[in-house]
């Protein structure tokens, strides 16, 4: 008899070498964890309970470096992450909008429908008085929205003479932003402006509309437009 409780207490302390489940599943019970750690006392998957007691998934390379993992956001909500080797986030949901990517952003080709004078500026420019009544300057097509907002940088303002100008940025004919240039020019970024509403849709219209007061040129040089996450 003792022979054999000496043999069961080895077992206990040797813990399960292996095992094979042919029918049913393995459930865990009140925040247990799958821990998974290599030779090297690295844990390389991780399943479970984190420090604050949200439920978690990591996966890690061998070394130690992430290479997929579930974080808790400020505001209590979720996202996953991929990463590359220098941990740098590669692609994850938007854990502020609650839909849609965070990473990558995905850049919304666009297209002028205007013409100003030829070779002046190194930027597109648009006199004052065609754009007297609100014109549209710009379009471009979204195949699939996958982002929760989207952000322009360009110059804009006054190119000569004397002018301001009303932008509005439209998706699916739907204001999603707007910004007022009063005299002089500048390069800025604009947004990023909510366009949640519209996650998931298919080829989903974008329009840069524009109206001027005063005379001479108003730049309106879109440089880049992009899908982005939330601030």
């Amino acid at each position: 008899m003792k022979l054999e409780r000496g043999l069961e207490a080895v077992r206990k302390l040797a813990g399960l070498t292996s095992a094979i489940i042919r029918r049913g599943g393995l459930t865990l019970l009140d925040d247990s964890f799958i821990k998974v750690v290599d030779d090297r006392n690295t844990t390389i998957v991780y399943i479970g309970p984190d420090v604050d007691g949200k439920q978690i998934v990591r996966l890690r390379r061998e070394g130690g470096a992430d290479v997929l993992y579930t974080y808790t956001h400020p505001n209590g909500n979720q996202f996953w992450a991929l990463t590359d080797r220098a941990n740098r986030i590669l692609a994850s949901d938007d854990a502020v909008a609650g839909v849609g990517l965070a990473r990558p952003w995905l850049a919304v080709p666009m297209h002028k429908l205007f013409t100003g004078p030829p070779g002046v500026h190194q930027y597109a420019t648009v006199d004052a008085s065609a754009i007297s009544t609100e014109k549209q300057l710009w379009e471009g097509r979204i195949p699939l929205v996958s982002h929760p907002r989207i952000e322009l940088y360009g110059v804009w303002g006054q190119a000569s003479g004397a002018n301001n100008t009303t932008f509005r940025l439209l998706v699916n004919g739907t204001q999603v932003g707007t910004w007022s240039v009063n005299g002089a020019l500048q390069n800025t970024t604009q947004g990023p402006f909510d366009m949640t509403a519209f996650i998931e849709q298919p080829n989903v219209q974008v329009s840069l509309m524009a109206r001027a007061s005063g005379t001479g040129e108003v730049a309106a040089g879109l440089l880049g437009c992009w899908q982005r996450q939330s601030p």
